[in-house]
């Protein structure tokens, strides 16, 4: 986004060269280079998951976990997409 201020007025425009362009080269240099460390640890292992101390939930969060656990196993969900139309009807 470019942000100019003209005659007391703030003009907002799409940026003329494309997003994150250059990105793919330089980030290949820094790979040659060895400078494409991680500057701090990850947080998680899997990025697909999220972790958390059972002990600190209460009851009702944990049910709910599990309950849900089970829909999925049993088949019994939706996708983001069938979610989306649904929900789009109740506006």
């Amino acid at each position: 986004m470019n942000i100019e201020v003209k005659d007391n007025h703030v003009i907002l425009c799409a940026p003329q060269n494309a997003k994150r362009e250059g990105w793919a080269e330089a980030f290949k240099e820094m790979a040659a280079n060895g400078d494409d460390q991680l500057v701090m640890p990850d947080v998680f292992n899997d990025e697909e998951s999220v972790f958390f101390q059972a002990e600190h939930l209460p009851q009702h969060v944990l049910d709910g976990i599990k309950r849900g656990e089970e829909d999925i196993v049993a088949g019994r969900y939706i996708t983001f997409e069938e979610f989306k139309k649904r929900f789009s009807s109740y506006k």
